[in-house]
């Protein structure tokens, strides 16, 4: 998290590149989370765990007084805080490995689009998006712009100006769509 400046170890680095001020322990610790609080980003998810329970070090905590915190490490140090800015949003995990439906409520908060609702697996351009899932049903896929969607190996019009399109899945599948601008059909 920014912890190496100019080729040494510099704890005011973190803050200046994080926009939070963390603490540095080199004692061995465990870099799991467990989520708390009632905070929008972490609504539903109280008392889920993530990380590893594998000791590492040095550990890069939370140490802001002015960031709130949503997640504890098995000390009780902060491990995942959020600090609203005027224009801006730092959001800091001592842990990797965060859970998708986290993973989500932050591209929320930041005004991501999120193609789905589901935790498949979106790729996507202007022109192109793919959904492969493990579960077979409908995928209810939300555009971004209002626009013509085709199936890019079929050809089928899924819809014509739509803001979002239904598609059937069969269980672990792929499939590409096109979209196309209003303009350009």
């Amino acid at each position: 998290p920014g912890l190496y400046k100019e080729g040494r170890i510099d704890e005011s680095a973190m803050e200046d590149f994080t926009g939070i001020r963390l603490g540095l322990s080199k004692q061995p610790s465990a870099l799991e989370v467990e989520i708390k609080g009632n905070h929008p980003l972490v609504a539903g998810l109280a008392g889920t765990k993530y990380g590893t329970d594998r000791a590492t070090a040095p550990v890069c905590f939370a140490d802001d007084p002015k960031a709130k915190v949503l997640g504890t490490l098995p000390d009780g140090r902060p491990g995942l805080v959020i600090k609203e800015y005027a224009d801006w949003t730092a959001i800091y995990s001592t842990a990797p490995l965060l859970p998708t439906p986290l993973l989500r409520k932050i591209a929320e908060h930041a005004g991501v689009h999120l193609w789905v609702e589901t935790e498949d697996v979106v790729w996507a351009s202007e022109q192109l998006m793919s959904l492969s899932v493990h579960h077979a049903g409908t995928r209810k896929i939300n555009l971004p712009r209002t626009a013509t969607v085709k199936d890019f190996l079929s050809g089928e019009t899924m819809g014509e100006a739509v803001d979002f399109f239904d598609a059937d899945f069969a269980e672990r599948s792929t499939r590409v769509f096109v979209i196309l601008d209003m303009t350009s059909e």
